[in-house]
């Protein structure tokens, strides 16, 4: 079965520079209780099968909303451009990630900022740093 989320976090993983700042924190769907920062979240927002006059033809357009998470406006920023740089390969080289052939990626939104609230009794807040991007991918056939 197609996994873009498991391809996707695949994806990312092999960037080293991505990596650098937030480890192996890429989570997809929600951040875990008591993760420290820097991190990157990320889930499908919409998904959109195409189809021909005879049914599917094998490519998905999912929109992926990613968060990415920093003690300070300027990690969140440096690693949501990580992101985007690491989806920017996809661009001039599509290729396979965790048996999803990924067409391509870009962008759908710009980058919003928002800051999490303190939890009681800290004054520490936690920056984000948002975008959607999206992905398209063969749907039919996993690649192995």
């Amino acid at each position: 079965m197609i996994d873009i989320t498991l391809a996707f976090r695949t994806l990312l993983l092999e960037s080293a520079d991505l990596t650098a700042l937030v480890d192996q924190r890429v989570f997809s769907d929600f951040l875990p209780q008591s993760q420290p920062s820097p991190a990157v979240v990320f889930g499908v927002q919409t998904a959109t099968a195409f189809e021909g006059l005879e049914g599917p033809i094998g490519m998905d357009q999912d929109a992926m909303l990613i968060d990415s998470y920093g003690n300070t406006r300027a990690e969140a920023n440096a690693v949501a451009h990580e992101v985007w740089k690491q989806a920017t390969i996809t661009a001039n080289l599509p290729g396979t990630w965790s048996g999803v052939y990924i067409m391509g990626i870009t962008r759908r939104t710009g980058t919003r900022h928002t800051i999490d609230r303190a939890e009681a009794g800290s004054d520490q807040r936690r920056f984000l740093s948002t975008q959607t991007l999206l992905i398209t991918y063969n749907s039919l056939v996993e690649v192995i």
